[in-house]
């Protein structure tokens, strides 16, 4: 299982790596202290979102770049209910499966804010020949140019905000925040969201195997 995830990993990666610079940018990042790295036996990933379509997708991209990597992390989706959010299960009892589970760090991936956007595209002029105009007939080579209207381009980003804790203290060690752009496919945008962070977790050595 762990050889089929590396290799699926390896294969992400190499798929996604154009993308990852175009739908998902880190913009910002904060460690408790400088420089140190971090060694945990077992990490839960546990994605914050409504729709459990979204948290399992970004869960199990960061389980597939962290073990591909010697980590070993498991998807809160495997202990928490489907339907888990703020408003559905208390933090007592999540930290009860975190608890049962024996974890010693926590990483959380969540929205904080939706952001839309409106660019406008002007409009330009482009050449077509007219190859039915002699060369003497000055006034009809403007004929020959053609107006394209401007438009405006409709984009959605999402800033989220992903934070590393140990645990049971509780104390986070680590935080980033990302803009991402939707890809096509939502997997395709949890695996370039997944691999920009593990990316930074792993080459800042902010958590080693």
């Amino acid at each position: 299982m762990k050889i089929l995830k590396s290799l699926t990993a390896l294969a992400i990666s190499a798929l996604f790596i154009t993308s990852c610079s175009t739908s998902t940018k880190l913009t910002a990042t904060w460690q408790a202290t400088p420089g140190k790295s971090y060694q945990f036996k077992n990490i839960a990933i546990i994605g914050i979102a409504n729709k459990p379509e979204v948290r399992k997708s970004v869960e199990d991209a960061f389980e597939t770049i962290l073990d591909s990597q010697g980590f070993n992390t498991t998807g809160a989706l495997m202990f928490l209910p489907p339907n888990a959010s703020k408003e559905t299960i208390s933090k007592e009892i999540v930290i009860e499966f975190l608890n049962a589970g024996k974890f010693d760090a926590v990483i959380t991936i969540g929205l904080v804010r939706k952001e839309e956007n409106s660019t406008y595209v002007p409009g330009q002029y482009y050449y077509v020949p007219n190859y039915n105009v002699p060369f003497y007939d000055y006034y009809g080579q403007m004929s020959s140019y053609y107006y394209s209207p401007g438009y405006y381009e409709e984009s959605v980003s999402y800033l989220l905000q992903t934070n590393l804790y140990s645990f049971p203290d509780g104390k986070i060690l680590w935080s980033a925040q990302t803009t991402t752009t939707p890809l096509r496919e939502l997997s395709q945008t949890a695996t370039a969201l997944a691999t920009t962070l593990g990316q930074e977790l792993i080459n800042s050595k902010i958590i080693v195997p």
